[in-house]
């Protein structure tokens, strides 16, 4: 009986390539609605100061290598707003194998964390491209893998690396804020379970560094401007919250993204950075884990666990 081709798909946001396609990206982002003139400027301000484009596409890239190289399997990249399209990286897939032949894909999202917002959006524009090919390609969707224990460890060391830029003296008593991306609060009241999923990791962690619980707090950040209520509480007014209390110090553990992008890059590392020097406040950002051999293990573990294609 012949094998089936065992690939693996690595789904991630994705982002412009240049500030050419910014438009595109915001209206993808956007489902298709028209961007506001002011939006696009805005955006073009923040990958300007960026330097011009995301580090995301290189990174994730990266991790696919190594991923493939952990797996001795091929690694597609699919970006939902992006290129490689899902559907694109669908169809090179298939083209590599002769007609006849079947797939038996996994893909895994580049977020612990399941939301029906963000990973299950991936999920069902996976699944919609799949469909067409019937038994020719079957899928194995790994929905989140945040408790996988490689993914906590690795978070620890990059706490641990963060923690290292306050003086040693200061260390012991910095305040961690643990920080993830905001989603509408109506899917947290509807039971989705990204925030309980956030929240479990930064106290496990916060719990493996013995932190006390009076100096760390999971807040949201990036939220658009909005009327509707999005998930609090909010990174910006918690930080200015503690600098009111206080407090001098305080290392930002972004968990809620394993790869830098401009939600790291412009919105912790300039826009966070403006309000704490403004506070008098010593900010400092823990590194993302990027292509790290802890997150290349965690990804490989989670493939595992998710078990054979059905």
């Amino acid at each position: 009986m012949t094998t089936p081709f065992q690939p693996v798909m690595l789904l991630a946001h994705g982002s412009p390539t240049s500030l050419d396609d910014l438009p595109d990206f915001l209206s993808s982002v956007r489902g298709g609605l028209p961007v506001p003139p002011q939006l696009i400027a805005a955006y073009e301000e923040r990958y300007r100061q960026i330097g011009g484009h995301s580090p995301l596409p290189e990174i994730t890239a990266r991790i696919a290598a190594a991923l493939a190289r952990a797996r001795g399997r091929p690694v597609y990249i699919g970006m939902r707003h992006g290129e490689p399209t899902i559907d694109c990286a669908l169809q090179q897939m298939l083209d590599t194998i002769p007609t006849h032949s079947t797939v038996s894909l996994t893909a895994i999202c580049l977020t612990p964390y399941y939301s029906r917002m963000t990973v299950g959006g991936y999920e069902a524009a996976l699944r919609s491209a799949v469909d067409p090919y019937g038994d020719r390609a079957r899928l194995t969707f790994v929905k989140d893998w945040y408790r996988e224990p490689d993914f906590l460890r690795a978070i620890q060391h990059t706490i641990e690396t963060g923690l290292r830029r306050l003086p040693l003296s200061e260390q012991g008593s910095a305040t961690i804020i643990f920080s993830a991306h905001s989603l509408p609060e109506r899917l947290r009241e509807a039971g989705d379970p990204y925030p309980q999923q956030v929240y479990e990791t930064a106290q496990h962690i916060a719990g493996r560094l013995n932190w006390p619980s009076d100096r760390w707090i999971l807040a949201y950040q990036s939220a658009p401007p909005t009327p509707e209520p999005w998930l609090s509480p909010n990174l910006m007014d918690e930080v200015r919250r503690r600098a009111a209390a206080d407090a001098k110090q305080i290392l930002v553990v972004p968990i809620g993204f394993v790869v830098d992008n401009v939600e790291v890059r412009y919105d912790l590392d300039i826009e966070l950075q403006q309000v704490a020097g403004d506070l008098g406040l010593r900010l400092e950002r823990a590194p993302l884990l990027n292509d790290a051999p802890g997150l290349i293990a965690a990804l490989s573990s989670a493939i595992d666990r998710a078990g054979p294609v059905l």
